[in-house]
């Protein structure tokens, strides 16, 4: 990949002042969309401003954390964080041979220095700098920029990994997109956010929440690193996580279940009528039973689905424990069902919008599917009016926000439960309010529809078919087996969930909510998906 170049002028580590700087920002602005973290590469942007400089300096490297700010042609900037160092000579050579995912840029020298041509990289690619944030945050550091401080703070836990022993040779996790992680052994992750806002990032505040209070199922919050101006909020950084072994994430583990499942069903052609109305299966869900040949078929699966609806409620229940107000729960209010309501009103607006554009490219079956759910706009009217009067006998947590599969580890014998940004699209406000635990379990049963969704269709592309009515039958079973351990475990707490109508158009609420969400998605990132959340709001909808 062809990258820009700046020129060095004296010092590597002042290119950000001076002269050099607008060649650094230029740099950065054609840079930026090549980075699979940056968030904005659908945008157009006006310029790359860096805010702030911060020296990270250690025995054998002087890096730099620049603070950036990104403003588009169109829409809200963002601020991101570049961890930044400079190699030369042998050591440039070795960077982009060994690691070329890291360089940002190359450095020519100025004839008369004796440094030699360069590259600029990413510093977390170094252990030196990596071990110095970690040490950092053990030791409560601070690190002065131009215009405001990095502060490093630890927690009780750290205390405990500390007297274990020093911690192993750092390493970056290449897997995540929009954070970059850094992985101690099995010590510990060290987890950087590249796009941030002025104000505590859920995950912080939760990890720490919840460490406080030693909750076993999530990851413990060993310290943070957070940006402080002088004026406002502080910006979370990066926060360091304690490392739970696991055998991976329970979207694969339940993925690995179905195929098991499918394996020993009769792959028995099945002609789906798309024009059919699709059966509303929420009040099946909340009180339904599950037969007894479900165990023989799903084999231990059904097991795990139990205990991951008690983890799950034991989570928000951990969530409420706390009088401190940004924890504490409050009764739901008609102000919230209002403003929920003009949110989904908001979505379905510009996703239908979005459905009509795209649909003449959808296969023809999908299509008719789009158009039925396109003709299902009276009836979201009717919901909403329905949604707009609730009164439900319900409190509004703390929540994850973006639960789903793919934020569960399954470690062999349990769950644990990871990732508490909530939807990274959404503002931090938003991200940090208070919602009924049911968005929570609205995610989860989505995220099963997604599960049985995506084998079913990779069935069906090595068979001649395979019987929707077993993916039916181990959705619903698995459904009605979290919802029951949810409630049962919730049942005496501020998380409970009554059995009734409200409880009912509460949770469809936030099931549509969440499918408006996916569809779009869908649309923008894999057309060959957008049958699932358009079966989603069928079914919904009725």
């Amino acid at each position: 990949m062809d990258r820009m170049t700046s020129r060095l002028t004296g010092r590597w580590d002042t290119l950000w002042e001076g002269q050099t700087k607008e060649a650094l920002e230029a740099l950065l602005r054609d840079t930026l969309p090549t980075r699979r973290w940056f968030g904005g590469k659908a945008r157009r942007i006006k310029s790359v401003t860096v805010s702030d400089a911060v020296p990270i300096r250690t025995a054998k490297t002087h890096a730099v954390v620049l603070l950036s700010h990104v403003v588009y042609e169109e829409g809200e900037s963002e601020q991101y964080q570049i961890p930044l160092a400079a190699a030369f000579g042998e050591a440039a050579v070795r960077i982009e041979s060994e690691s070329s995912a890291a360089v940002i840029g190359r450095l020519f020298a100025n004839p008369d220095d004796d440094l030699g041509n360069g590259v600029l990289y990413d510093a977390l690619w170094n252990p030196d700098v990596t071990r110095t944030l970690l040490e950092a945050i053990g030791q409560g550091q601070r690190f002065a920029g131009t215009a405001g401080e990095m502060i490093a703070t630890s927690t009780h836990a750290y205390a405990e990994l500390d007297a274990i022993g020093a911690l192993p040779a750092p390493r970056v996790i290449t897997a995540e997109q929009s954070n970059t992680s850094v992985r101690c052994g099995e010590r510990a992750i060290l987890k950087l956010y590249r796009r941030f806002e002025d104000g505590i990032n859920p995950d912080l505040e939760i990890g720490r929440h919840l460490t406080e209070r030693r909750f076993p199922h999530v990851p413990p919050l060993l310290g943070a690193i957070e940006y402080f101006r002088g004026t406002g909020e502080p910006a979370t950084l990066a926060v360091l996580q304690g490392f739970v072994p696991n055998r991976g994430d329970a979207w694969g583990y339940t993925l690995d279940s179905l195929r098991a499942y499918f394996a020993q069903e009769r792959p028995t052609p099945t002609v789906s009528d798309d024009t059919a109305e699709p059966e509303d299966l929420l009040s099946a869900l909340l009180d339904g039973s599950v037969p007894q040949q479900a165990e023989a078929r799903l084999g231990p699966y059904l097991d795990s689905a139990q205990l991951l609806g008690q983890r799950t409620a034991e989570l928000h229940t951990a969530m409420a424990s706390s009088p401190h107000p940004d924890f504490a729960p409050e009764p739901v209010s008609a102000a919230y069902l209002w403003e929920r309501c003009e949110s989904i009103v908001r979505s379905a607006s510009q996703v239908f919008d979005l459905l009509r554009q795209r649909q003449a490219d959808l296969p023809d079956q999908v299509r008719r599917e789009a158009d039925d759910v396109l003709n299902r706009n009276v009836r979201l009217s009717r919901r909403l009016e329905i949604w707009r009067g609730l009164q439900p006998a319900a409190f509004r947590i703390r929540c994850h926000g973006d639960f789903h599969l793919g934020q569960v580890l399954h470690t062999g014998r349990d769950f644990v439960i990871i990732d508490f940004e909530g939807e990274p699209d959404r503002p931090l406000s938003e991200r940090r309010a208070k919602h009924v635990p049911l968005l929570d379990v609205a995610g989860m049963l989505r995220s099963f529809h997604y599960a049985v969704s995506a084998v079913l269709f990779e069935q069906r592309a090595r068979t001649n078919g395979l019987a929707e009515r077993s993916a039916d039958d181990w959705y619903r079973w698995v459904c009605t087996t979290f919802l029951r351990a949810y409630r049962e475990t919730a049942r005496t707490t501020a998380c409970r969930v009554e059995s009734t109508a409200q409880t009912e158009e509460l949770l469809r609420l936030y099931l549509v909510e969440k499918a408006l969400y996916e569809l779009k998605y869908e649309l923008n990132n894999r057309p060959d998906w957008v049958r699932i959340p358009l079966r989603g709001l069928r079914q919904l909808l009725t």
